[in-house]
């Protein structure tokens, strides 16, 4: 019996040691972390010349230095500054525990199996919510901010079906087309993962905030590698593109102009081994440029959300083309003003002479069938078919 409770004891004294031995560990890459000029690469550099975290904290700044890891001196008086705010930084990490946002190491368990196959994977993210599931298909869409109205209802449609399919969808959580996406998937799924270019508690843009609050509070999930309050700098979205293909299996392109941030995101898809599924765009609109010439250098041709079905080798089922809509889930009179509504923008009186309704129903009408996806108001008084 004795023996018994030793072995018990030496057990659990093991997995003590080990959870001091990770927070300590953990600890030390949050303040490298925090340190300007920091990033990815150059920390990975760091546990590879170390060995770990806790260590290459523990040492002075000259030994960086003198190890080439510190090229340049302003990246010396930056190490000595995280030192001298040791203490305020360590207050924000506790704070940050308790607030449910979780830091994820690369050798935690629980790190993305999609992100450790990158060559420059995070060696720490911060994750709001969850992250995506390993075992489950994940399709990244990403698009034009100064998108069109066609655009953002592609995306918010494509995304809305594959949602609805079981496909996790993920994006940058950017204005335009990342943000319909998100939506979409949300309103199908109530899922949708968010890869930030600024810190995990700032909500950029501002526009998003109704997104970015239900994805971090569990609703999929929001993840950055960004120290927590960090604003969002424009390189912190060419490193936060890597991230969005890296947890994509395919990447979709809705609208993308000829010099577009995209092609970053494409690039690093690529180079992952990735997919690419560009939607057409006119040849004389200046956001099908992008797309167009991505399909020239070999993209797949994005039609339908059936094309992404197949990839992932699923049924296609009841899967609605463009422009269709599911009526059994309207009334009579509700099927009625759908079928006096087209894609040009109609005043709301005419569609009440249209239908023969009083002007007071038609807009209950209108507002019903806009809350469900079926109309959307441009502009006014003006309504017209969601795509």
């Amino acid at each position: 019996m004795t023996d018994c409770l030793e072995v018990a004891f030496t057990m659990s004294d093991q997995e003590l040691l080990r959870e001091m031995q990770d927070e300590r560990e953990r600890r030390a890459l949050f303040l490298l972390n925090h340190m300007t000029g920091m990033l990815s690469d150059k920390l990975l550099k760091i546990y590879e010349y170390f060995g770990s975290f806790e260590e290459a904290y523990s040492r002075d700044a000259d030994v960086y230095f003198d190890a080439g890891l510190f090229q340049k001196a302003q990246l010396r008086e930056n190490y000595r500054k995280i030192r001298e705010n040791e203490g305020r930084l360590l207050k924000e990490y506790e704070q940050l525990k308790s607030s449910g946002i979780r830091m994820i190491m690369l050798t935690d368990e629980d790190y993305p199996e999609r992100l450790r196959q990158i060559a420059d994977r995070p060696p720490l993210i911060y994750v709001g919510g969850k992250l995506p599931d390993e075992n489950r298909p994940t399709a990244g869409i990403i698009g034009s901010r100064k998108c069109s109205e066609y655009g953002k209802s592609v995306a918010e449609f494509f995304a809305g079906e594959l949602a609805a399919r079981g496909i996790q969808i993920v994006s940058g959580l950017a204005y335009g087309i990342d943000a319909a996406a998100a939506a979409g998937s949300l309103n199908a799924a109530s899922e949708s993962y968010g890869v930030l270019g600024c810190g995990i508690n700032i909500c950029y843009p501002r526009e998003n905030w109704p997104l970015y609050h239900r994805m971090k509070l569990g609703e999929g999930g929001v993840i950055s590698e960004f120290p927590p309050d960090d604003d969002a700098f424009g390189f912190h979205f060419i490193l936060r593109n890597r991230l969005i293909a890296g947890l994509s299996d395919v990447l979709m392109v809705i609208e993308a102009g000829e010099k577009s941030g995209t092609a970053t995101t494409v690039g690093y898809a690529l180079d992952q081994g990735k997919e690419v599924y560009a939607l057409p765009g006119r040849i004389t609109d200046p956001l099908g440029f992008g797309c167009n010439r991505m399909l020239k250098e070999g993209a797949n041709v994005l039609t339908s959300p059936s094309d992404i079905l197949e990839y992932f080798g699923m049924e296609e089922g009841s899967v609605l083309k463009m422009g269709e809509k599911d009526l059994g889930k309207l009334n009579l009179h509700e099927r009625k003003l759908y079928g006096a509504l087209s894609q040009k923008s109609q005043h709301v009186e005419s569609l009440a002479v249209k239908c023969g309704f009083p002007l007071g129903e038609t807009l209950s009408l209108l507002a019903g069938l806009e809350a469900k996806g079926y109309a959307v108001s441009p502009r006014g008084a003006y309504y017209r078919r969601c795509i």
